[in-house]
């Protein structure tokens, strides 16, 4: 899933889409004439097998192999055998556009994108290989396809990352708050920070919910009263995958899972 995200969101430097479509699909390739009357391009499958345990020595890590099938088109290529298709053609749109490019430009920026799915999310990318294929479609531009097959690792068990680095500072009795976000990932959400009166730490029901200017705020400011005052920051997790649906990610609805809690007490 944060592979989809990551491709799903990536841009060019102008800030267009690297791919008119993205998703992760469990069953079989179709033709890619039959995904090209479908799917608008640039597009992108991820394709994913079943995992499997990795090793005999580790019960806590999964690994499966993930199939990232790219496929692009240039009007006009039949001639050149998909040269361009493949290796890029003119550029209408400029350097801020995916018209014009070549699955093996894809090829680069898709790379790219994989590299910051990194060990801070517990997922660990290791490419296998690749296929290169051009087909001539009727009534259609050539077409250019590359998959990229990756061996993944990752652990068992769901974790959900906590916010990081809360500080807390007291200037004439209001509360000055600093956290840093856990990894953006397909999942996160929200933050929610919460006030208990006493030294241990609130949980997602207890205490006073303190007001964010976000849904992913990193500061925030409390006049709380006199008194000692224990503040938690929880990271909220949506796995409905609303993103890829095409609605806002806000609002705290859609939250199936809350990390746990990173608490700081000060006196006021």
């Amino acid at each position: 899933m944060q592979v989809g995200y990551r491709l799903a969101l990536a841009t060019w430097p102008g800030g267009d889409p690297l791919f008119a479509a993205v998703h992760v699909t469990r069953g079989s390739p179709q033709a890619v004439q039959e995904l090209v009357e479908r799917l608008a391009v640039p597009f992108c499958l991820v394709r994913p097998d079943a995992a499997e345990r990795y090793g005999d020595e580790h019960d806590d890590l999964l690994s499966l192999r993930l199939g990232i099938l790219f496929a692009a088109a240039e009007a006009g290529d039949a001639g050149a055998l998909g040269e361009r298709a493949t290796a890029g053609g003119a550029r209408v749109g400029g350097d801020a556009s995916s018209s014009g490019r070549g699955v093996l430009e894809l090829e680069e920026r898709v790379r790219s994108e994989l590299e910051r799915v990194d060990e801070a999310l517990g997922v660990f990318l290791h490419p296998t290989g690749g296929e290169l294929a051009s087909v001539a479609v009727p009534g259609a531009p050539y077409v250019a396809s590359q998959e990229i097959f990756v061996e993944v690792r990752c652990a068992r068990d769901r974790y959900y990352h906590p916010a990081r680095n809360l500080s807390a500072s007291v200037v004439a009795g209001t509360v000055n708050l600093a956290w840093t976000l856990p990894p953006d990932r397909w999942d996160r959400l929200r933050v929610m920070l919460r006030r208990i009166a006493g030294s241990s730490p609130p949980t997602t029901t207890t205490g006073t919910e303190v007001t964010l200017s976000s849904d992913l705020a990193t500061s925030a400011s409390d006049t709380p009263g006199t008194g000692t005052w224990t503040y938690g920051v929880f990271a909220g997790y949506d796995e409905s995958r609303r993103w890829a649906r095409g609605q806002a990610r806000t609002g705290d609805g859609g939250v199936n899972a809350w990390s746990e809690v990173v608490a700081t007490t000060v006196t006021v």
